[in-house]
């Protein structure tokens, strides 16, 4: 209220004079690049409610203000400290057994070791309260490229329901932004998780611009009800003072600035597909150990340019070999 009533300054400003000061700085500002792992859990009340079917690593660089995000695929087979090999969406379950309230520490090391970068902070959001803050956020704006149904969406009763998204620009509500993120059973070039992490992307970024909007951050009651919320449905590492810091430092990120990585198993992808001993689908490196991905991950800014534009490389034969191009 304090905050709220305080009319000579912005909200965010007063938020500032309380909490931080300018020359705050973050874990890894000063090597210039911040990581933090984003966990998204179904939460008490879903089956598995500590399986993440979302884990994205936010990689910000500030010098140059670029965002890299990059999607862990939830299949991905790795090693998970006293637990053995398991798919990487099990570390915060896993945790979460072993210490309560310690899931998310375990799988920031877990996620550390498998792309070889450090792991500086994490926030972890469950389905519900995603779902509340988009609603406190009057939608979010997305622009569906490939229009898809799923049959086989879970709903409430441990059941299933249809879901259909049609192509084009539409404001998702809490509920239908989720189900867009969650989707996983489309018929087509939807129905895959690699599909899938890349929608979670794209709202991702939708999600950042409408938070850091003007509209959001001078608004002091929404800033106030958002606060609330995220206070009730985020668990995270970063204090007060270090959010306020971030949001300074991310409010400069840019469309073009964004990049993103989807690790896979399609042509030229890092990943290929087994199927596990229990019959499970897993995902493993191509390689004989993680160093592709290791490298991918750490490397990703000095490719920036390249993915940020899209560019497209045509191999031309000009040999009297045939099938050399290829």
């Amino acid at each position: 209220t304090t905050i709220a009533e305080w009319e000579q300054h912005s909200l965010w400003e007063n938020v500032r004079r309380l909490v931080t000061s300018d020359d705050r700085t973050l874990k890894g500002e000063l090597e210039n690049r911040i990581n933090i792992l984003l966990l998204g859990q179904g939460g008490l009340g879903h089956n598995g409610p500590y399986l993440t079917d979302i884990m994205v690593v936010a990689s910000f660089k500030p010098s140059t203000t670029e965002l890299a995000l990059i999607t862990v695929p939830r299949d991905l087979l790795v090693l998970i400290p006293g637990f053995g090999s398991r798919k990487i969406n099990n570390a915060n379950a896993l945790g979460e057994q072993a210490h309560a309230g310690k899931g998310a520490e375990l799988a920031s090391e877990v996620v550390s070791t498998t792309l070889g970068i450090p792991i500086h902070y994490y926030a972890r959001l469950d389905f519900v309260g995603f779902a509340r803050i988009i609603y406190e956020l009057g939608g979010l704006p997305i622009n569906i490229n490939e229009g898809f149904s799923d049959t086989q969406y879970p709903d409430a009763a441990d059941g299933f329901m249809t879901v259909n998204f049609s192509p084009g620009w539409q404001v998702l509500s809490g509920t239908r932004t989720l189900e867009y993120a969650r989707s996983r059973h489309a018929a087509g070039t939807q129905g895959s998780d690699f599909a899938r992490s890349r929608r979670q992307l794209q709202i991702m970024q939708a999600f950042k611009d409408k938070l850091l909007s003007p509209g959001t951050l001078l608004n002091p009651a929404r800033s106030l009800r958002l606060y609330s919320l995220i206070s009730e449905s985020i668990q995270t590492n970063i204090s007060a003072g270090e959010a306020v810091r971030l949001v300074d430092l991310l409010r400069a990120v840019k469309g073009s600035h964004i990049i993103t990585r989807n690790f896979d198993s399609g042509p030229g992808g890092l990943l290929r597909e087994i199927i596990g001993t229990d019959g499970a689908f897993l995902l493993v490196p191509m390689a004989a150990d993680f160093h592709e991905l290791q490298a991918a991950t750490q490397n990703i800014f000095d490719q920036g340019g390249l993915v940020a534009e899209q560019t497209t490389i045509q191999i031309e034969n000009g040999t009297n070999t045939p099938g050399l191009a290829e």
